[in-house]
C-alpha cells in the first residue's frame, strides 16, 4: 500500500512522491469557423490529474488537473476509425504534463531543505542530499526520529517526525548524495529526516 510506497520513497533519499491519474479520454464534437460558415469537426481531450505527496509526512502539497483538447486531424477523421490517434493523445499528454511540471516545480522550490539517512556503516551516514541542493562540506544537519503515524478521520495515514535525535557533520558532498559523520546521537536509522541546523 501507501506506506510502503513511503518507506521505499525515504530509503531511496526521496523528498516527495508524484502521482498521475488519466481519468477520462474524451472524443467529441466541436464547431469550427466563422458564422454562418461553421462546420463540425471532431476533437478530442483529456484530462491529467496529479498528486504531490510529502514524504516526511504523507501530506497532499498539491492536487491538481490540467486539460488539453485538439481537433482530430482530418485524415483519421476520414477514415472512420472511432479511436484516437496515439501521437494525438501523446501530444495532449504532453502538453498536459507540461502545464503541471511547472505548478509541482514551483510547490517544490517552496519547501524547505530535508533530506533522509539512506545508509549507515559506524559512525558514517549516506544522505539524500547533495551539491544539487546547496549542500556544502562543513554543514552540520539535524537527524529526526519517528513518531506514532496519526490516522486521519478518512481513514488518511500522517507521520509526524519526532524530537531531534542526533547531529551529522558533512564530510564528502557528491552531486545527490553526501556523507557525514555523526557527531551526536544514538540509535540513528535508515529513512531518519535530515533538517538544516
Amino acid at each position: 500500500g501507501s506506506m510502503q510506497v513511503t518507506r521505499v520513497a525515504r530509503a531511496l533519499g526521496l523528498n516527495a512522491i508524484l502521482t498521475g491519474e488519466l481519468p477520462a479520454i474524451k472524443t467529441f464534437e466541436q464547431k469550427e469557423g466563422i458564422w454562418p460558415f461553421r462546420k463540425i469537426v471532431p476533437a478530442v481531450s483529456l484530462e491529467l490529474e496529479v498528486r504531490l505527496y510529502d514524504v516526511e509526512t504523507r501530506a497532499i502539497l498539491l492536487s491538481e488537473r490540467a486539460k488539453a483538447s485538439t481537433k482530430i486531424p482530418e485524415a483519421l477523421s476520414q477514415s472512420g476509425d472511432q479511436h484516437c490517434d496515439f501521437e494525438v493523445v501523446t501530444r495532449l499528454l504532453q502538453e498536459a504534463v507540461h502545464a503541471l511540471s511547472r505548478r509541482v516545480c514551483k510547490v517544490m522550490k517552496e519547501e524547505p531543505f530535508k533530506g533522509y539517512v539512506i545508509s549507515l556503516e559506524g559512525d558514517k551516514v549516506e544522505i539524500s542530499a547533495g551539491a544539487d541542493t546547496g549542500l556544502h562540506k562543513g554543514d552540520v544537519l539535524k537527524v529526526f526520529g519517528w513518531e506514532p503515524p496519526l490516522e486521519g478521520k478518512d481513514g488518511q495515514v500522517f507521520l509526524i517526525s519526532g524530537p531531534c535525535i542526533g547531529e551529522i557533520k558533512v564530510e564528502e558532498v557528491f552531486q545527490h548524495t553526501s556523507i557525514a559523520e555523526v557527531i551526536s546521537g544514538v540509535d540513528l536509522d535508515k529513512s531518519n529526516c535530515v533538517k538544516a541546523k
